[in-house]
């Protein structure tokens, strides 16, 4: 029942005085080829679901998106400043629909001029804190309201 075994010289000493240590060996289950997920396509914290023959949809974390979750979402950051509303474009790419009142890229700049206070054709400037009027000739004033004398 028991069989008795000769364990062979190796350079000079028999193995039975070599140490032998322990060894881990770790492994992960095959995958499915066809799973889609297999090569944990969605990026940026995105969660992957498998679908039919390979393919696969990603369920993507708050502030990315596109198929792979490789997208950031410009309107995640709430760029849009006094309640202007952010719309979203392909490539991260995004345009404020600002409330009137308001202009700039981001709705940042009061629109002083929205009100049209310059009078006779002159053109509105906004400014800082306040909008200048660039009169047209033959007019002065705050809002190019007066004639200039000598206009015939």
């Amino acid at each position: 029942m028991f069989e008795r075994w000769v364990l062979p010289q190796h350079a000079g000493y028999p193995l039975g005085l070599l140490v032998f240590l322990p060894v881990r060996l770790h492994w992960r289950p095959m995958r499915d080829p066809n799973d889609g997920c297999a090569q944990s396509p969605c990026e940026n914290g995105g969660t992957c679901s498998p679908e039919a023959e390979g393919a696969y949809s990603c369920d993507c974390a708050p502030g990315y998106g596109g198929v792979d979750c490789s997208e950031p979402l410009a309107c995640f950051q709430e760029p849009c400043q006094n309640e202007g509303t952010c719309v979203e474009f392909p490539s991260s790419v995004y345009l404020c629909l600002c409330q009137q009142g308001y202009i700039g890229q981001d709705c940042q700049v009061r629109d002083r001029c929205g009100s049209s206070p310059c009078e006779n054709g002159a053109t509105c400037m906004n400014g800082d804190s306040d909008y200048t009027c660039s009169c047209p000739d033959g007019y002065s004033g705050r809002t190019c309201e007066g004639e200039t004398e000598g206009r015939l």
